[in-house]
């Protein structure tokens, strides 16, 4: 299921990474699946990095990849509206996940 969700993902950007338009990339999760495991198959939860903003991306918390990705995307109107839709699945749906 991961791997379906992944690609739908991928697709939906292109097959490039998000910040620098690589087309090498990664599924990264925005909030990680081992804290959110709710998420953990959520295309709006999934973003393509390359491996070097992937490293990146996973060393800063949930709270700071949401400002990393808004500030950096080479795509900021969409991002907000993938994160606006991230969260209102997170605040509707899955409310029960620890933070």
């Amino acid at each position: 299921m991961r791997a379906q969700v992944v690609k739908k993902s991928k697709t939906q950007w292109s097959n490039q990474c998000v910040i620098c338009l690589s087309k090498q990339v990664d599924g990264a999760h925005i909030y990680p699946a081992g804290s959110f495991p709710k998420l953990a198959d959520v295309k709006y939860n999934i973003v393509p990095l390359c491996r070097e903003h992937h490293q990146e991306f996973d060393e800063l918390n949930w709270h700071r990849k949401i400002n990393w990705l808004q500030e950096l995307t080479c795509k900021p109107a969409e991002m907000r509206q993938w994160l606006l839709a991230l969260q209102m699945i997170k605040v509707n749906e899955y409310k029960g996940d620890k933070e």
